[in-house]
């Protein structure tokens, strides 16, 4: 159960981030890339020192070894930003591409961990994660002729990266659900079990 909940916490902090940031990219993409990237750089780094005090706290887990990697490459990453304000927000759109690369890579592992854990089909969400890899790959690609187009892409990826961090984690929170339902009934038939000897 351990393992759920450092799922959906990644997934909450993830799902508020993007949806967050996308959002003021669509909106306000010239007057706020500072602001936003300072603010996108905070979460950034307090995100991956959360991956470190997990990676350190539970490092035997099979899903927690790509915590170590995706920890120290998210402080790096919101460090460079925090620091770079005024430099992220020309060349923005290849550090944030990287950032939308290894989300989607997270949102892969977590539907393969999910697929391995509760044996259910994660086929949707590993396309779907593939797409915002994919997206991010593309947009690092992308030479931006001014700063506002890209910060409107950026947003617009930001947004369906959230989407999928949500529908990932509506069927995480479904599938905890009903595997505590199983655990409870077994939990009563064992106990009757007993009170019947």
């Amino acid at each position: 159960m351990k393992m759920i909940k450092k799922i959906k916490m990644d997934m909450w902090i993830n799902v508020f981030m993007l949806l967050l940031i996308g959002i003021v990219f669509v909106v306000r993409p010239q007057d706020s890339l500072e602001v936003a990237a300072m603010i996108a750089g905070a979460v950034i780094l307090a995100n991956g020192i959360f991956d470190l005090i997990y990676y350190f706290r539970v490092w035997v887990d099979f899903y927690s070894r790509g915590s170590l990697f995706e920890g120290i490459m998210k402080c790096v990453l919101g460090i460079f930003i925090i620091t770079h304000a005024g430099i992220t927000t020309v060349l923005f759109s290849y550090v944030f591409s990287i950032y939308i690369i290894i989300n989607g890579i997270i949102c892969i592992e977590t539907a393969i961990y999910m697929q391995r854990a509760f044996e259910v089909n994660c086929i949707k969400d590993v396309i779907l994660s593939c797409f915002v890899v994919v997206g991010g790959i593309i947009m690092m690609f992308f030479s931006p002729n001014t700063v506002k187009l890209a910060a409107i892409m950026t947003g617009i990826i930001f947004i369906i990266n959230a989407v999928i961090d949500g529908v990932i984690l509506y069927r995480i929170h479904r599938i905890s659900r009903k595997c505590a339902e199983k655990l409870q009934d077994a939990v009563d038939e064992l106990s009757g079990n007993i009170i019947d000897e």
